[in-house]
């Protein structure tokens, strides 16, 4: 069930509102997503509504200029006016927000069982074509020369927040990773490894893993 009678208005007309996630190539809709619509001065409790597996949340509105927004978590804040002029159907498009990073763990030990303390992950982004779009951001100029670089605390651990490769429009996209100690020798030669999707922290040793020749 998508509305609930009295939270999500008690207007003349039925208002379908689509929520769509715009950050990969594809469009893909986003469920269980509350949407929130209140009056133009914001001033009052707003109507809410969750979107269906379609992505689809239906409100009673009477016509007039509404607000909606959402506070999706890893999605961007979207809050913009729309206008009712009897029943119908509106979009709200959105995108992955920094919180929609997902963390990746490096647990860096010795053959010995000692931590590798201070050591640096150096991290790349790569793409075949030299250049990655994601939606609502930027051109990533020089992919390969992102100054990503978390150092390993007393424990050995590093972790760093990473945008899941699906997010950008190039499907051939891939991190790499170079571990040296804190001297500067080589710890682990450099491999490529896939980011995938997850509100969860994953280990690196969990990841596909592929040495670069």
């Amino acid at each position: 069930v998508s509305a609930i009678a009295g939270l999500s208005g008690s207007g003349a007309y039925t208002l379908n509102v689509y929520v769509v996630d715009s950050s990969a190539a594809t469009d893909s809709v986003l469920s269980q997503t509350t949407v929130y619509v209140n009056n133009q001065a914001q001033n009052t409790t707003p109507y809410q509504a969750t979107t269906s597996n379609n992505g689809m949340a239906t409100f009673n509105l009477n016509n007039g200029t509404w607000v909606r927004f959402i506070t999706e978590p890893g999605y961007a804040q979207i809050v913009d006016t729309f206008a009712v002029a009897g029943s119908g159907t509106d979009t709200l498009y959105t995108y992955r927000s920094a919180g929609g990073r997902t963390t990746v763990a490096f647990q860096l030990d010795k053959i010995n069982g000692y931590a590798w303390d201070s050591a640096t992950v150096a991290l790349s982004l790569w793409s075949v074509n030299d250049s990655i779009l994601r939606a609502g951001d930027s051109v990533v100029a020089n992919p390969g020369r992102l100054p990503l670089k978390p150092v390993a605390d007393i424990n050995g651990l590093a972790s760093i927040n990473l945008y899941p490769n699906e997010i950008f429009t190039n499907d051939s996209s891939y991190y790499t990773a170079h571990v040296r100690d804190k001297r500067g020798g080589e710890l682990l030669g450099r491999f490529k490894f896939r980011v995938p999707d997850s509100d969860t922290t994953v280990w690196i040793h969990h990841l596909t893993r592929w040495d670069i020749q």
